[in-house]
């Protein structure tokens, strides 16, 4: 019997320390819990800040890109521009911002007149302008986000930020993908860029002629965007999509810096959401391409669930054929106008006779005549005139075909506006105008652009 009532004893003597064990756990648990809320390690929560920043600062971008989607051009000419003028301001305001820390940085206090020259630099430095306002502006909002935590229902939030990113993209991506299949975004090639030197062009306008000069990798680059854009629609296929638009815009990036693109904040932009999305997928990608034990990769589940799964695909896929269906229309009627289609007259000319009643200057005497205008009627209709000193200067253009007048205006606005006279004949073309105040009368003979081996193959 005693020996039966040993354990007995025991029991309560062993009691408290569990308990004492149980509560130092519980403790400490409390402790840990109150370190990183809802048991996330600090790298989860500082990952977690900086996808909502790159969230929020994304916001005006993407309204940017409202616009194209408006069917309407009354809707387009109000409502788009000033989502346009909301999106140009974000970007050149994080290139200010950067000018103003990299002139911090390296130079004292920000000199006035070096911000107001180099804030639209190009390549490499307006990428790192860009990239130190971005990062200023999201770290910000991150500190911010700091004193919000206990607020936020962090998976809630990260299911609304992963389909935001997601829309974001596919209306982003959207526009540039059919802009290319629809090859509008980089124009044609006009017969002043064919006759136009080499050495005269930018690093813009090589990489615009390298694209312009080959349709069908044009209408690829833009069937790789679409194909990303298409795949983030699907929870399922979200992962892969974000994969593709990734590698897509990392070679965007890699053209912008090494031709020299001004327009490095979009591509920046739109890379920073693109990882911001797929960001927690990544470890899981990566192991798998080690080899590792294939495992599921997706993104946070949807916002809204719903059992007619067939019907939200099909809603889904309605809403893409009228985002794609309003984005071609526009690209198919700018197209219409391309390649000199409705101009009075449209090629390249030598000028084989200047005349003028006194002399004129190699600064002012043409000696070739093409039409330019690489976007139709959408960029403006253009002219090019190369003169003497074998300068080249861009005009745009306004037809009078009734009264056979041009209206020439100066693309920079340095030089004055011209009111150009024209006849046509078998042989060429026949101009008038006044130029620094002297009558001038200019004969132009035709150039054959077959001989041109790029016209050729093009």
């Amino acid at each position: 019997m005693a020996n039966s009532q040993e354990p007995v004893e025991a029991l309560p003597s062993a009691r408290p320390s569990d308990d004492l064990a149980s509560d130092l756990a519980t403790t400490d648990s409390r402790a840990t819990a109150a370190s990183t809320p809802s048991g996330e390690s600090r790298a989860e929560l500082l990952v977690f800040r900086l996808r909502l920043s790159i969230a929020v600062v994304s916001i005006p971008f993407a309204i940017g890109f409202a616009g194209p989607y408006l069917y309407f051009d009354a809707l387009i000419r109000t409502i788009g521009r000033w989502c346009g003028i909301v999106e140009y301001v974000t970007q050149l305001s994080m290139l200010a911002i950067g000018s103003i820390v990299l002139n911090m940085a390296c130079a004292g206090p920000p000199d006035r007149t070096w911000l107001g020259r180099e804030v639209l630099g190009t390549g490499g430095v307006a990428f790192l302008r860009f990239s130190i306002g971005y990062a200023a502006v999201v770290g910000i909002i991150a500190l911010m986000l700091v004193a919000m935590d206990a607020r936020f229902e962090r998976a809630v939030v990260r299911r609304w930020m992963t389909q935001y990113f997601r829309v974001a993209l596919v209306t982003v991506m959207l526009v540039y993908a059919v802009a290319k299949v629809v090859p509008t975004q980089f124009g044609f090639l006009t017969p002043a860029d064919l006759i136009t030197p080499y050495g005269a062009r930018s690093g813009f306008w090589a990489l615009w002629d390298f694209m312009a000069a080959s349709t069908g990798y044009t209408i690829f680059s833009g069937l790789s965007e679409l194909a990303g854009s298409l795949l983030l629609c699907f929870r399922r296929t979200s992962v892969l999509g974000g994969l593709v638009i990734a590698g897509v815009m990392l070679n965007v990036l890699a053209l912008n810096i090494a031709y020299n693109i001004n327009a490095i904040g979009a591509a920046t932009t739109i890379f920073a959401m693109d990882l911001a999305l797929i960001g927690p997928a990544l470890p899981s990608v990566f192991r798998f391409l080690l080899g590792a034990r294939a495992e599921p990769v997706e993104l946070p589940g949807a916002v809204v669930r719903t059992s007619r799964r067939g019907a939200w695909v099909l809603a889904k896929l309605g809403v893409l054929s009228l985002m794609v269906a309003a984005l071609a229309r526009s690209g198919i009627a700018q197209l219409r106008d391309y390649h000199g289609i409705g101009q009075p007259w449209f090629g390249a000319y030598d000028v084989t006779a200047f005349n003028a009643r006194g002399a004129v200057p190699d600064s002012l005497r043409w000696i070739r005549v093409a039409s330019d205008g690489r976007y139709g009627r959408a960029g403006g209709l253009g002219l090019r005139i190369q003169t003497a000193d074998d300068r080249w200067h861009r005009y745009l253009f306004r037809p009078d075909s009734a009264a056979h007048v041009l209206m020439l205006s100066a693309f920079d606005g340095q030089s004055a506006p011209l009111s150009v006279r024209y006849a046509t004949d078998t042989a060429g073309i026949t101009l008038s105008t006044q130029i620094a105040g002297d009558s001038v009368t200019a004969r132009l003979r035709p150039i054959d652009l077959q001989r041109y081996a790029i016209f050729r193959e093009w």
